[in-house]
């Protein structure tokens, strides 16, 4: 049996926040620190942001940010993979990393008496990376499963080719993990190359929170600073929206559901007046997992059509298990979407719906009463998850 993936371009809405800590620059200037210190519970967070990403990947190269940051977690001049790996585990520390088309993040969390020995490793990846030819091997092959995992993923694979075709002449248009011939390319030269081109000083943010000492957020920065400035930002392209409909088909055998998304490039970012009102719109048409919006109602609740039916104001990346989107994630210019999964032989009447929901909601609007309470909603969750989002 023959299904399809479908990925519709159309046209809909929608989201942000910032957060009030403390902030100063580094010792020359260059590099931003932000600041939360927080007693009573012997905890520290620290967080590294390198303001590139996938979008910075050369020409021939794509995935090649990936690549830089999963090898840095491997050794160092002072540190192999096992010995991070062990010592972290010692420490009962926890280090992460984290790549999107803007960002790659760096998050670390430990106990305030072991914060000394967690920074020595932390501090070691990010300002001391060596990048051997074994360790290169292996994340190239992780890589090159993670691109089979995409193919076999029809969630995933739907999401790849709608975001590849809204910004097809954009940097935006690859996977984060790469294409299959771009990840076989790759050298420990290459990660090296992007690692000086990408990882300066007036390229980071340090975010600092917890129960950490006096000093430390000063020494910190300081040696950061160490790093070379003058960080060059490659262009982006152009990212068009869709005038009119758009469909692309994505077909794949012995497949009994189709996944479909429907969007097209926002027009607006986190500073347009008008981000907030289409927020609450995007929360009454249907946020990610909940099941009080209507996407969700007239698909799944009434007929029983689909697992569920979301939507999306902008770029989306789950935070864990959760339901909120990941911080640290921007993308300009972003996007909005349509999601579901519906069985195959329920597709077409799926994407009528939801069409017909996002119609109804651009050409009706919304009642006043269903206004506060979609508005309750979000001030009671979005905007406490929002508070800590930093604008890049």
């Amino acid at each position: 049996m023959k299904t399809t993936t479908a990925i519709f371009l159309c046209c809909l809405m929608i989201l942000a926040f910032a957060c009030g800590v403390q902030e100063g620059p580094g010792t020359s200037g260059s590099i931003r620190i932000v600041e939360f210190p927080k007693t009573g519970i012997p905890v520290v967070n620290l967080q590294v942001l390198v303001k590139s990403g996938s979008a910075d990947d050369p020409a021939g190269k794509e995935g090649l940010a990936q690549f830089t940051a999963s090898l840095m977690m491997r050794s160092t001049e002072r540190f192999n993979r096992e010995e991070i790996d062990n010592t972290l585990q010692i420490l009962g520390a926890r280090l992460d990393v984290t790549v999107d088309r803007e960002t790659i993040l760096f998050t670390c969390q430990t106990l305030k008496e072991k914060l000394d020995q967690t920074y020595e490793v932390l501090s070691e990846i990010l300002l001391h990376p060596t990048f051997p030819q074994p360790e290169a091997e292996k994340v190239k092959s992780e890589q090159l499963d993670d691109v089979e995992d995409i193919i076999r993923n029809d969630s995933r694979l739907c999401l790849a080719v709608f975001q590849s075709c809204l910004y097809a002449g954009h940097r935006y248009a690859h996977p984060i993990t790469g294409l299959k011939a771009s990840i076989n390319s790759f050298s420990p030269e290459d990660a090296d190359l992007f690692y000086g081109s990408n990882f300066r000083a007036d390229n980071m943010i340090i975010g600092i929170a917890g129960d950490y000492p006096e000093g430390f957020a000063e020494n910190m920065t300081a040696e950061f600073e160490t790093l070379p400035s003058r960080f060059i930002r490659q262009t982006r392209g152009d990212a068009t929206p869709v005038s009119g409909r758009k469909v692309v088909l994505v077909e794949k055998e012995n497949r009994a559901q189709t996944h479909f998304r429907i969007g097209n490039i926002a027009t607006y970012n986190r500073s347009d007046p008008e981000y907030y009102p289409l927020l609450v719109a995007n929360t009454y048409l249907g946020q990610h997992r909940e099941s009080f919006g209507r996407l969700y109602q007239t698909i799944r609740t009434e007929r029983g059509l689909a697992y569920g039916a979301y939507s999306y104001h902008e770029h989306f990346r789950q935070s864990g298990w959760s339901k909120l989107p990941r911080a640290l994630v921007p993308w300009n210019p972003t996007y909005r979407s349509i999601w579901t999964y519906p069985k195959a032989v329920n597709a077409e009447f799926s994407m009528k719906l939801a069409l017909l929901e996002y119609l109804k909601l651009i050409g009706g609007g919304i009642e006043p009463r269903d206004i506060e309470k979609m508005k309750q909603f979000t001030i009671n969750g979005d905007i406490k998850q929002f508070l800590f989002l930093a604008e890049i």
